[in-house]
């Protein structure tokens, strides 16, 4: 790690695949809210992974009901965090980071980032940008220009 360090100033980490596995819960999760609307949970997860559930639930909640299918999603999910744990390696890396140096960007919210990376046994850095933090979430690059500038580092300088 010492290498990557110098080569670098600092590391920016996706939460969910890569820190954490959380797929059980997100499937059983989206499941679960899809079931509530009558909509088929394998078409609403083909969509669902990877950006902020306020847009995954905005582009199926009926008409209407937008506000109410959010707040659902982001309760189911901080609910059910079974079976989530972290990816093996991940404790030992991030331990080895000083921790103004590493940071984490996500599509999860705060609330939701906290409740996964404390199932898995994981720290939270004093950085993180999750989609409370910005407008257009992931796959948008906006959270990670947000992180660089949190950071106080340029893009060049980290893996």
């Amino acid at each position: 790690m010492t290498r990557v360090l110098s080569a670098v100033d600092a590391v920016v980490f996706d939460c969910d695949g890569v820190l954490v596995d959380s797929q059980a819960s997100v499937e059983r999760s989206w499941r679960r809210w899809a079931a509530h609307y009558g909509l088929d949970g394998d078409v609403v997860l083909a969509g669902a992974n990877g950006r902020p559930s306020r847009d995954t639930a905005a582009a199926w909640a009926p008409p209407g009901q937008i506000a109410e299918a959010r707040a659902l999603i982001e309760r189911i999910e901080i609910d059910d965090v079974a079976g989530t744990r972290m990816i093996p390696g991940a404790l030992q890396l991030v331990a080895s980071m000083p921790p103004d140096r590493w940071a984490v960007v996500t599509s999860a919210g705060r609330a939701l980032l906290r409740a996964r990376m404390e199932a898995a046994g994981l720290p939270l850095p004093p950085v993180v940008v999750t989609s409370d933090d910005v407008v257009r979430g992931k796959p948008h690059p906006e959270g990670y220009a947000l992180v660089l500038r949190r950071l106080g580092v340029d893009g060049a300088r980290v893996a």
